[in-house]
């Protein structure tokens, strides 16, 4: 009598498990991801600057009235830090850095980058009220964690900023999960239709194949509702659900990144899955 193949248990046990990161390695991983989005986003501007110009998006002498509040000395630093040379060796500074923490190494002066792109970045958040979303906000915190990790000699405390970062992206998904079901849109389905018929974010191909095929839209819809909302059942019995859990996430940022053009989102969220792990 033949048994049955063990190959799909074995196949179906490959899928499931944790994802064995070791601290060093989940550090490593973390600020290359973060680096590739602070690389890509420095290039950004430095190719084009129009935004940024007199009539642009982000033009600072119209955007500089959103700070008429703040101190003198704060809007003094400001200024300076808009002027165009300044922004300029800022972001050659940031693609400096981020281009080296691609490079292979274990040296402290890892951590001192990443603390400079995490510090830069928030110093420069004000000046930009174009493009500075999630993605900025995510690679910045995870190099300031990072960095504080990478030149901190106690273990305690690296692991205490590395649970940080892990925290603070079980948020990100948990509280984006649980505000969109307050939509009507999300909880009947009709909102992934809605998201890629809008010129920002939209894709018409896309957008048609929801109206031809509302069933496989709704499916779509809701499993993102359920894969924000139930973010946290990774670190079920040991972490049994990591690797699909993780897998999906990435798979729904790649997603995003091709339809919506959110490209850096890609790295900037997949930046925090190893400390996650």
């Amino acid at each position: 009598m033949r048994l049955p193949s063990t190959k799909p248990k074995k196949l179906f046990a490959s899928l499931l498990g944790p994802v064995t990161v070791g601290r060093r390695r989940a550090m490593g991983l973390s600020e290359r991801l973060s680096a590739a989005t602070t690389l890509v986003a420095s290039l950004e501007f430095l190719s084009d600057r129009r935004h940024h110009r007199r009539g642009g998006l982000s033009d600072w002498s119209i955007n500089r009235e959103l700070y008429a509040d703040c101190s003198r000395p704060t809007r003094a630093m400001l200024d300076v830090l808009a002027h165009e040379r300044t922004t300029t060796a800022l972001y050659a500074a940031r693609a400096a850095a981020s281009a080296a923490l691609m490079l292979p190494g274990e040296g402290r002066w890892r951590g001192a980058a990443n603390l400079f792109l995490g510090l830069s970045g928030a110093a420069m958040y004000p000046l930009h009220r174009l493009g500075s979303d999630g993605s900025d906000q995510a690679s910045g915190m995870v190099q300031t964690a990072t960095g504080l990790a990478r030149l901190s000699t106690s273990e305690r405390t690296q692991d205490a900023l590395l649970w940080y970062v892990a925290l603070q992206s079980n948020m990100s998904y948990l509280v984006s999960g649980w505000v969109k079901l307050l939509g009507a849109d999300w909880r009947s389905g009709t909102a992934l239709g809605g998201v890629l018929r809008t010129r920002t974010y939209g894709e018409e191909h896309l957008w048609r194949l929801t109206q031809r095929y509302p069933r496989t839209g709704r499916a779509l819809a809701h499993g993102v509702l359920a894969l924000e909302c139930l973010f946290p059942v990774i670190y079920l019995k040991g972490g049994v659900l990591a690797r699909p859990v993780l897998a999906a996430t990435v798979s729904f940022h790649v997603a995003n990144g091709f339809v919506m053009g959110l490209g850096r989102f890609v790295t900037a969220f997949a930046a925090m899955h190893p400390m996650v792990a």
